[in-house]
């Protein structure tokens, strides 16, 4: 157990755990978002690269 833990009684560790899984939680929902904001971006990127580089001439 993290030092920080062992003066607390076992009531206030299990809230701060339930905290700290609350918070992993909420960050790996925005962090799916975000994956999916980035995806459609880098999606986004790609084919402007593409059409850049048809309309460009050579």
């Amino acid at each position: 157990m993290p030092s920080h833990y062992n003066n607390s009684s076992r009531g206030e560790v299990k809230y701060r755990f339930d905290v700290d899984f609350y918070q992993i939680f909420l960050q790996c929902q925005s962090l799916s978002i975000m994956m999916e904001v980035y995806q459609k971006l880098q999606f986004l990127e790609n084919n402007l690269y593409l059409l850049i580089s048809i309309l460009s001439p050579v």
